[in-house]
């Protein structure tokens, strides 16, 4: 088993400490307690993305969303994908997911294997607490990269 310094999948969490904006690093969080063949990484803006995709061969991202969808609410995209090179910008990391993702194409840094977790949130307030729905989203994602996919649908809309 190769060690996760020495692992081609990098799973990262995208967020802040605040409200459901955590929801990509509790997803991390929960898969850092498990033994994997991976990665794990948390970042408090995308492009932080684009410098750790060396020698990466499978990026799996998991942030927060907010599209009008129920909180806790999840969407699995796997780029690239339609849904995905319709969005426009609005992230409150500055660069969103999308456009570093595309930066990192562009920069020809890309992973073959992109999938993308889209965790709808309530409130990202500072200081606030992350929402019950938001929680239990986060440890269902966790488990679906685990390999158990029952329970997250592919995306029907775009999340960001």
């Amino acid at each position: 088993m190769k060690s996760p310094v020495e692992s081609t999948t990098l799973i990262a969490g995208v967020g802040s400490p605040h409200g459901g904006d955590a929801a990509g690093w509790r997803a991390v969080e929960l898969l850092r307690a498990r033994d994997l063949s991976a990665r794990l990484l948390t970042v408090g803006a995308p492009v932080m993305l684009v410098g750790e995709l060396e020698g990466i061969e499978r990026l799996v991202v998991i942030d927060a969303c907010r599209s009008g969808g129920r909180p806790g609410e999840v969407r699995r995209l796997h780029w690239p994908d339609g849904l995905v090179d319709g969005l426009g910008v609005g992230s409150t990391h500055g660069l969103g997911v999308v456009e570093a993702l595309r930066l990192a194409e562009t920069l020809g840094r890309l992973p073959p294997s992109v999938e993308l977790y889209a965790i709808e949130v309530g409130d990202c307030m500072p200081g606030g607490a992350i929402e019950p729905a938001v929680a239990r989203a986060a440890r269902e994602v966790a488990e679906a990269i685990l390999g158990n996919w029952e329970g997250v649908e592919p995306c029907t809309r775009g999340p960001w």
